[in-house]
């Protein structure tokens, strides 16, 4: 265990760490995010930028209108395995419940999310007693968003949701803690335009 955190916890990691430390993430769940991600510059263009590609839109061409498809950012949840899989049907094209890429990251930031979060909640949606929760920003937004997701109204109060309504709502968690993890990172690792001279 000690081998195994030297490795982890060696200097090159240590800008990781610092985003991870504001998840409160778990060793187990640093080492598959790491596995899986180092080095996060790959997700990057040759400027240190995410990569975002612009389309005009299909709607009205004429309209001018552009939409813009995240390519850095998909490319890292996919990473994770808690990208989208569209599926085609004859004419028609979806976005399905199914998710690409490492099933163990995805375990792992599952499990995150269950012990983290979903199991700190009470039926009715509010922080159980003699939780411990450190008031980090992206947790708050990490546990807003679940309780948005997993949990319907039911007269003045929350009612935890069931079946494949719960299991949507942790699967887009799952995503949503993907996300801001690539945020965080590419707050501290990525360059900002002022940083880039041609």
């Amino acid at each position: 265990r000690r081998e195994i955190d030297s490795i982890l916890y060696s200097p090159i990691f240590h800008p990781y760490h610092k985003v991870f430390n504001r998840f409160g993430f778990g060793d187990d769940l640093r080492a598959w995010l790491l596995v899986r991600i180092y080095p996060f510059e790959d997700f990057l263009d040759e400027h240190g930028r995410a990569i975002v590609q612009y389309t005009k839109g299909t709607n009205d061409p004429k309209l001018g209108k552009k939409t813009s498809k995240p390519r850095s950012k998909r490319r890292f949840k996919q990473a994770l395995g808690v990208g989208r899989v569209s599926q085609s049907s004859g004419s028609s094209v979806r976005s399905g419940s199914k998710m690409k890429g490492s099933a163990d990251a995805r375990s792992a930031i599952w499990l995150h999310l269950n012990s983290a979060y979903e199991m700190s909640l009470s039926q009715s949606g509010n922080r159980r007693k003699n939780i411990r929760f450190t008031d980090e920003p992206v947790r708050a937004k990490i546990e807003e968003y679940f309780i948005s997701r997993a949990f319907e109204s039911e007269g003045k109060g929350l009612k935890k949701k069931k079946g494949d309504a719960l299991k949507a709502a942790r699967n887009a968690t799952c995503r949503k803690i993907a996300e801001l993890v690539f945020s965080e990172l590419l707050k501290d690792l990525g360059s900002s335009p002022d940083d880039v001279t041609d």
